[in-house]
């Protein structure tokens, strides 16, 4: 695989150099037929595809009867303290195996129902962070310490996953995560540059049917609680019981453009005008965006939303691009006062 990679991989973009897009241009059929011609003989076939979308569990029965406990690391870094504790649990029920998980957190088989973990990490199981810039050299920002500053009580209840990118390499999922973030640098909004994220929305992830997509270009870290905040309780106000089933429906029936501007509008009328009356589009698709957002603006009986709307109807090559610049600086610009 690696020797295919390196014969036919792309390399002339840092952001592509991936397997996933190799595979993207290749297609899975090419990419087996290649691997069995290196390896000599035919590849076994895929076998029955079995995938349940499931919340993380901290206990997993086993067909033996006994029970495999996850144990929570920090996002995938261990203490020394860590270790001598899964050491002497290993020693005392005679285990010979543990399972890494791609949750970056250790399982350990063949324990009884139950069993106290005294030093294992407290955190959210549905967030995974990339090694960062600790170690890696392409990550802008420490992304492991960042993940460990976000409120993430009301993602842990929804069952909200997210994934946390220091570069657009992607090691910890950001496109297949319900939110995904990717680490920045930016000067948009302040005078002096400050770290911020990409965020990513509607990634049809657990049977492999959508990546997310870019929709915020820019959200700086200051605001990024907040904004997790707002995406978890315009969630709760769809109706919808699991987020992939609200990207499906809704998110993805509208432009990227288009969810940019709900997004800020929505944190604009939160945090700038204290409603708390959200704007949620309906599931289905509009020929016209523009229109159909200025119909909802203008029918709310709100002379802000007017105002607003006012910036929809600008005639730009880029739909909503004028009311998304103004709502960003309303949004996340420092003041000069402050």
């Amino acid at each position: 695989m690696a020797e295919i990679y390196r014969r036919e991989g792309p390399r002339a973009s840092r952001s592509r150099a991936r397997l996933f897009h190799m595979l993207e241009t290749l297609g899975t059929d090419t990419f087996r037929s290649k691997i069995a011609e290196r390896v000599g003989t035919a590849l076994p076939t895929a076998g029955e595809l079995r995938i349940e979308k499931a919340p993380p569990a901290s206990e997993i029965p086993l067909k033996n009867g006994r029970f495999a406990h996850r144990y929570t690391t920090a996002f995938g870094e261990l203490s020394f303290r860590q270790l001598t504790e899964i050491l002497a649990l290993c020693k005392e029920y005679d285990i010979g195996e543990l399972r890494i998980g791609c949750d970056q957190n250790l399982y350990i088989p063949d324990l009884p129902e139950k069993v106290a973990f005294t030093q294992s990490t407290e955190r959210y199981g549905g967030i995974l962070a990339c090694a960062g810039s600790k170690y890696c050299v392409y990550s802008l920002m420490d992304t492991k310490k960042e993940s460990e500053t976000l409120a993430l009580e009301k993602c842990k209840r929804l069952e909200i996953t997210v994934g946390f990118s220091g570069c657009l390499k992607g090691c910890a999922r950001h496109a297949f995560s319900d939110i995904g973030l990717v680490g920045i640098r930016t000067k948009l909004f302040a005078e002096e540059v400050e770290r911020g994220v990409r965020l990513y929305l509607g990634a049809e992830y657990t049977h492999g049917k959508r990546a997310g997509r870019l929709i915020l270009y820019s959200v700086p870290m200051r605001h990024l609680n907040a904004m997790i905040d707002l995406i978890a309780d315009l969630f709760t106000t769809s109706g919808y019981e699991d987020f992939e089933d609200f990207s499906k429906e809704v998110l993805n029936r509208y432009s990227e453009p288009a969810l940019a501007f709900w997004l800020l509008l929505n944190f604009h009328r939160r945090h700038h005008l204290n409603r708390n009356d959200f704007v949620i589009p309906e599931p289905a698709e509009h020929e016209d965006e523009k229109a159909y957002f200025i119909h909802l603006l203008e029918n709310s009986g709100s002379e802000e939303d007017k105002d607003i709307a006012e910036y929809l109807r600008c005639q730009e090559a880029f739909p909503f691009r004028e009311a998304i610049i103004f709502l960003e600086r309303a949004c996340f610009a420092v003041s000069a006062d402050r």
